[in-house]
């Protein structure tokens, strides 16, 4: 599951212009020029996970991933990218199975990114160390 996992969601990523960068267990770390491509990208992967059979499911029940997009300037170092990967982890942490979130610094630049029939809700996530306050971040409610 894990390997075929990743490869639907790097497919995903590359289709709409992105790079994988890092994989990590399930996880799949990728950059994009820009937020409406990274948007795409992560409904794309959700869509191509949900319209699979993975065996070992029962029937009925999806294979639900969270996936976190984060729109900021990076550090690049030996391939790897350093930075705002912090907050990133921070708020796929405060996800659910199916959900899609988006830090608040995406939220302005996703364009008409989020497909039609797909609502963005409003959520609040942990607040990350050393602030004051929490501050939203967005979700899509499944693709």
């Amino acid at each position: 599951m894990r390997c075929r996992g990743r490869k639907l969601l790097r497919d995903a990523v590359e289709r709409h212009g992105g790079t994988v960068f890092k994989t990590v267990g399930d996880g799949v770390y990728a950059v994009f020029a820009d937020a409406p491509s990274s948007i795409r990208a992560a409904v794309a992967g959700q869509r191509l996970l949900l319209s699979q059979h993975w065996p070992g499911m029962v029937d009925g029940d999806d294979l639900l991933v969270r996936l976190a997009i984060h729109t900021g300037e990076a550090d690049t170092h030996d391939g790897d990218y350093f930075g705002p990967t912090n907050r990133l982890s921070r708020t796929l942490a405060a996800g659910h199975g199916g959900q899609i979130l988006c830090t608040h610094e995406t939220v302005p630049a996703r364009g008409d990114a989020w497909p039609e029939g797909n609502r963005a809700a409003r959520s609040w996530r942990a607040r990350p160390a050393g602030c004051v306050r929490q501050q939203p971040d967005f979700s899509d409610r499944r693709p």
